[in-house]
């Protein structure tokens, strides 16, 4: 009803076919309160035109107190309705006049079920006494016992067909409503109708533009965060900065994922202002909220998160150095969105954005959370294809340079010593071996960190009883542990309990494994399986310079051993007498073979030994 209409009923109650009507006490109170409720109209109507778009709740309280003044009600409650949810829960627009308790959210009211389903079936509901005539509420409704409410008008916000809200005006006695007071309680939800109405055509006029904004704001974020001079690390934390600001978000944290390894890589990337900032993921436990989203690959949004059991409920498994309580409960997160990143069908990270202020999740606000998180998830994927081909120049460069060294010498000794040198300065170790194969053996060659002849029996036991070496060499190919306490197949002995990260990796040449290269770390998580890719990439180049020493070593041997013999063959041709024929044959021997000592036994015409030693005597 338009404001003119208003004052035109109200004229007519006072005037009457152009005579000036003469009132009586009570007429002229009658006339002094629809003067009254007129002011107040034209009060809210002034309010819509100036405030509505800006602060529509300092509105909707204007309309709840001014029914409470104008029909003498105890309190008024106006429950906006939110269109994009289906629920009268405008969150952030609830108001209430009177109430002599605060009004718990969790209170909304529910448009399928309890009073607010029959309000809106109906339109209208009016109690004179609700205790009589509606003992089922009264019991029931916390509401009405806890304000101690015995008669009450609710009333259907309406527009055509669109639902716009709720309105309750209440008493805490009985109260017969007359047909004036239900005229005028009308009036007022009218004014509410108006007001939500111009509202909600602001707010969604002003959100459209402000996606507009935003959307704007994504794209020239993000291209300017693909800029290949840049590192990943840096890429990841602009990112999330980029979140925190466009998506208005407390707290962003960035997991980065690698499918084809489906591993993350820790820590995570976190931004925005934390109660316990030093508080890091060391590890992903199997109940974490971030498996699930891997697993089920699509956006999760949590409204009320603290009453979230996969976001707030206790650890499962003990959790060593852990706080007892999970990220939201401890950082006070009211609502939050867990959104897997995916371009071109692969996961490549998983953004959780955070919010202390309850959020609705609205429509318009998830398209914008989505649409941040798709091209974010394309720089990601551009980010890393360009530091991986980079990183692959580098490290064919590095490893070429290496090679060369490698391969400058033939000397086996020297090799081995070069291999485990140049190794240190690819990838990090605390000590490193390379060890030879034969048959079903194993033969430590060199190594360091530790002395060489020091190792355990057990640690170089034969490869058939050997469960993880005996893998490396099947396969032909690098073994990874990132933790040694979660792999079955290590030796948990005294000389390895500091070792926290292994790589073993195969020297293979024509496709037979030669040896092996080991490195260990006391770092858990130190080793990776990009890491393990670097190492079979230089372990190709150390495979090929180890198995041309050991060749050249053996012609070299080979040569001495022909120049030996050779020699003694001269030498013997020369000698007449028995005793130094046997000595030059005890000499000979013993430099071919490289042995201590040597014995030539001869039977004699009575069939009794004789024997020539040389070197130390047998025992």
């Amino acid at each position: 009803m338009t404001f003119n209409r208003i004052y035109l009923q109200l004229r007519l109650t006072s005037r009457s076919g152009g005579r000036t009507v003469k009132y009586n006490d009570s007429t002229h109170k009658s006339e002094n309160n629809e003067i009254e409720i007129f002011e107040q109209l034209l009060t809210i109507g002034q309010a819509i035109q100036e405030k509505v778009t800006k602060s529509p709740k300092e509105v909707y309280q204007l309309i709840v107190e001014a029914i409470c003044r104008t029909t003498g009600a105890d309190c008024a409650v106006l429950y906006p309705y939110h269109p994009a949810f289906g629920e009268f829960y405008d969150v952030e627009n609830v108001v209430a006049y009177g109430l002599h308790h605060e009004l718990p959210i969790e209170e909304k009211a529910d448009k399928k079920r309890r009073l607010a389903a029959r309000v809106h079936q109906k339109g209208e509901i009016i109690r004179e006494d609700v205790k009589d005539e509606d003992p089922q509420i009264y019991e029931k409704s916390s509401f009405i016992a806890r304000e101690r409410i015995r008669a009450f008008m609710g009333l259907s916000l309406r527009m055509g067909e669109n639902i716009l809200g709720i309105l309750y005006v209440d008493y805490r006695n009985p109260n017969s409503f007359s047909e004036e007071e239900k005229r005028v309680i009308r009036l007022f939800g009218q004014q509410a109708t108006m007001a939500v109405a111009n509202s909600w055509a602001f707010r969604l006029a002003a959100l459209r533009s402000e996606t507009v904004a935003k959307f704007r704001m994504i794209g020239q974020t993000l291209v300017a965060i693909e800029d290949p001079s840049r590192s990943l690390d840096s890429i990841l934390n602009s990112i999330a900065h980029s979140a925190c600001e466009v998506l208005d978000a407390d707290m962003v944290d960035l997991y980065q994922f690698r499918q084809i390894l489906n591993e993350f890589t820790l820590p995570p990337i976190m931004v925005g202002k934390r109660n316990y900032p030093h508080l890091v993921p060391p590890k992903i436990y199997d109940e974490d909220l971030v498996i699930e989203v891997i697993k089920k690959r699509e956006v999760q949004y949590f409204l009320d998160a603290q009453s979230t059991a996969s976001l707030a409920k206790g650890f499962e498994v003990p959790r060593e150095g852990a706080p007892d309580q999970r990220f939201v409960v401890r950082e006070e997160v009211a609502s939050s969105a867990a959104i897997p990143l995916m371009a071109a069908g692969e996961i490549v990270g998983v953004m959780f954005v955070n919010y202390r202020i309850p959020q609705m999740f609205d429509l318009e606000q998830r398209d914008i959370i989505e649409t941040f998180a798709a091209q974010a998830a394309i720089a990601i994927r551009n980010a890393r294809l360009f530091q991986s081909e980079r990183e692959q120049r580098q490290q064919s460069e590095m490893l070429r340079q290496r090679a060369q060294i490698v391969s400058s010498t033939l000397e086996l000794e020297t090799v081995i010593g070069s291999v485990l040198d140049q190794l240190r300065k690819v990838i990090e170790y605390e000590s490193a071996s390379i060890q030879l194969i034969e048959d079903d053996r194993r033969q430590l060659v060199g190594g360091r960190g530790f002395l060489v002849g020091t190792s355990p029996p057990e640690l170089l036991r034969n490869i058939s009883q050997d469960p993880l070496i005996n893998r490396i060499v099947q396969e032909k190919r690098p073994f990874v542990i990132s933790d040694t306490n979660d792999e079955p197949l290590w030796d948990h002995i005294p000389q390895t309990v500091k070792v926290k990260s292994w790589i073993g990796v195969p020297l293979v040449v024509q496709d037979q494994v030669i040896g092996l290269l080991t490195m260990d770390h006391t770092q858990v998580g130190y080793y990776t399986h990009e890491v393990a890719e670097i190492a079979a990439a230089f372990a190709d180049h150390a495979a090929l310079a180890v198995h041309n020493a050991e060749l050249f070593s053996r012609e070299q041997r080979r040569n001495r051993d022909l120049n030996v013999l050779n020699q003694s063959a001269i030498k013997l041709s020369k000698i007449l007498d028995a005793e130094q024929v046997y000595q030059a044959l005890l000499d000979a021997v013993i430099e071919t073979l490289d042995c201590d000592s040597c014995t030539i036994f001869l039977a004699g015409a009575d069939n009794r030994l004789v024997a020539h030693t040389s070197g130390e005597k047998p025992s």
